[in-house]
């Protein structure tokens, strides 16, 4: 097995081809683009966690081939809704992310479901994800998203905008803005004991830096509160990745602690 070391803005010290020094790197590099808010597949969503159901993630990005090793810390997370309002609803989430030298995150998100404005108004919700608590690791990314779902799937876009100083390109140009867009295509019944539905989820991150990448791939909804998102992120700035690797496999495992289906499912509502 081949180790390729992580890149010198993103970790330090030498990679000697061993999950030991593999660990030794990534506890060094910075987290990004693994915060849980309420997502489509990797981006924030206009969805908002309903009041008192807690949703507890795991969330791990690593490379699949054989010749190198890259990934990215794990992310054990929970987020729960804390505002017990029907039309404005308000989520926190705090994450773990190990191994790293400052593993603790949070992330908030204020919105509206659809309809609740007017008729026919979409989701519309103002957050921040990838809150460090130490300088190392905070990107504090303010975001606004909006999304409606129709008969053709759910689609969201938005804006972000960092107000930390590590957004910024491989070359060291800043790159705090950019968009957010996504969609989601009708589910998939499947009716089976083990799996009910499954659905193709996309969305984007714009921008070179070390949040900015796309990733898509299927939901598996197991029953109504296991679910996993499953599929490549690939990165519009790879030089800020461990091991300079252009694209990592994602795989996300979410349980909500409580009932949601029917309205209070979250958005998009599969």
């Amino acid at each position: 097995m081949r180790c390729v070391a992580p890149s010198p803005e993103r970790a330090s010290g030498l990679c000697a081809g061993l999950p030991i020094a593999l660990a030794m790197a990534v506890a060094l590099t910075p987290a990004a683009t693994t915060a849980t808010p309420t997502k489509l597949f990797r981006a924030p969503s206009p969805g908002v966690q309903p009041f008192a159901v807690p949703r507890l993630a795991y969330d791990t990005y690593f490379w699949p081939g054989s010749n190198e090793v890259a990934s990215y810390p794990v992310t054990l997370g929970v987020t729960s809704g804390v505002l017990p309002l029907e039309k404005l609803r308000l989520e926190v989430g705090l994450d773990v992310i190990v191994p790293t030298r400052d593993p603790l995150s949070l992330n908030a998100k204020l919105g509206t479901p659809e309809g609740a404005m007017f008729a026919g108004s979409p989701a519309v919700a103002v957050g921040l994800y990838e809150i460090g608590v130490t300088s190392a690791t905070a990107l504090d990314v303010v975001y606004a998203v909006a999304g409606k779902r129709t008969q053709f799937g759910a689609f969201a876009v938005g804006g972000y905008v960092g107000t930390g100083r590590l957004l910024r390109s491989s070359s060291g140009a800043v790159h705090r803005a950019g968009v957010l867009a996504g969609v989601a295509l009708p589910p998939i019944a499947v009716g089976r004991p083990w799996l009910q539905r499954v659905q193709v989820r996309w969305d984007v991150v714009t921008g070179r830096n070390v949040i900015g990448a796309t990733g898509g791939g299927l939901a598996f909804v197991f029953l109504p509160s296991l679910s996993a998102l499953i599929g490549p992120v690939v990165f519009f700035d790879p030089a800020q990745q461990p091991g300079g690797v252009s694209w990592l496999w994602s795989v996300q495992l979410t349980v909500d602690l409580g009932a949601v289906s029917g309205p209070d499912a979250p958005w998009p509502g599969m």
